[in-house]
């Protein structure tokens, strides 16, 4: 049956369920299918009906139509065609006496409305909490790095400068009184007049007189960056020795960073004869032996890192590209060098 010439339809009071795009023709003028069963109008009918020129009336109320999320274009639909086509106005939805014209999207979806509700409340929220934690951290932000640091949490968002900012010494020497004159006449002077000086604490000149050793030792751990270890047989002998390395090798663990420097100075023998602890931090780490040509330049790799000013940062990173350090086994022992074939240190 052909319908491309029809100019008037009058489908109404009728049982019809559904109206598909075949039968409809683009000369279509009139268009009557109010009292019907259609509860909803396929997109490509609504499509034909929207881009429709020649169509003049159109009639969809009385009918049951599905007025939920899903028909909001045919909402639309009715909203944009209305100055043209008047009838559209005494659309309804089934038990609502409000036209569809006049109806808004969180009529047809209430969900959205509280979706959008939900997402506001959420954004707000989100915003009050990151304010009360800006604040927080404000106030508190050294408090709240070393808990981070300390609980190895967000370690990015932590350095250890800004840890160490209120340490007053680069390093505390940890030594043998039998091995003075070696920390005295080379460590000390090297370091604290080299070319990158570092502020050492030493037994002899900033232990606080009358003060109980244990506490004192405490204390200097505590405040510096680093602590050096003379690792000699001098240094396995004494018993404030021992209890030094343990109180910086217990700030390193508890702190999940590298905080002991130990200098191989002279023989200590086999690692097996050693105090259990310190044979584990020897087999675990690494060390600078003394005598080697490359001593000076490893030691103060290993001390803290000085900033420097912005335009020196590519060149000293240059520099580090170049001499990158690597560890080498040898024996039960582990020591830092450098690759092999690069020039000694004067």
């Amino acid at each position: 049956m052909g319908f491309e010439s029809v100019r008037k339809l009058n489908l109404s009071h009728n049982a019809i369920s559904e109206i598909s795009l075949g039968r409809l023709s683009n000369t279509l003028q009139v268009l009557e299918l109010n009292n019907n069963n259609l509860s909803r109008i396929h997109p490509d009918v609504l499509e034909f009906l929207k881009q429709s020129t020649n169509l003049t009336r159109l009639t969809l109320h009385e009918k049951p139509w599905k007025c939920d999320c899903e028909a909001n274009d045919f909402r639309s639909f009715i909203q944009t065609k209305l100055v043209n086509l008047t009838d559209l106005f005494k659309v309804t939805c089934p038990g609502r006496k409000i036209s569809v014209s006049v109806m808004t999207m969180v009529d047809f979806c209430p969900s959205y409305m509280t979706t959008i509700m939900v997402i506001c409340i959420v954004i707000s929220l989100a915003g009050f909490l990151i304010g009360i934690f800006g604040l927080l951290y404000y106030k508190y932000q050294q408090q709240i790095k070393v808990w981070l640091f300390a609980h190895q949490w967000c370690l990015w968002f932590v350095t250890e400068e800004e840890l160490d900012k209120e340490k007053l010494y680069d390093a505390f020497v940890s030594y043998s009184h039998k091995d003075h004159d070696f920390v005295v006449d080379e460590l000390v002077p090297k370091l604290e007049n080299g070319p990158t000086p570092f502020k050492l604490c030493l037994h002899y000149r900033d232990f606080l007189p009358g003060e109980w050793i244990p506490a004192n030792i405490a204390s200097s751990v505590e405040n510096s960056r680093r602590t050096i270890v003379v690792l000699s047989p001098n240094f396995l002998e004494s018993v404030w020795g021992r209890m030094e390395f343990r109180a910086a090798h217990s700030q390193a663990l508890s702190e999940g960073r590298a905080r002991v420097i130990l200098i191989l100075y002279g023989d200590i023998g086999h690692t097996d004869d050693l105090d259990s602890e310190l044979k584990a931090y020897l087999d675990m780490n690494t060390y600078v032996k003394w005598g080697d040509p490359w001593f000076w330049d490893k030691l103060r790799y290993a001390l803290p890192h000085q900033p420097k000013p912005a335009r020196n940062s590519i060149a000293g990173k240059k520099i580090f590209e170049n001499h990158q350090l690597y560890i080498q086994t040898n024996g039960e022992k582990k020591e830092l060098i450098y690759p092999i074939g690069l020039p000694e240190t004067p």
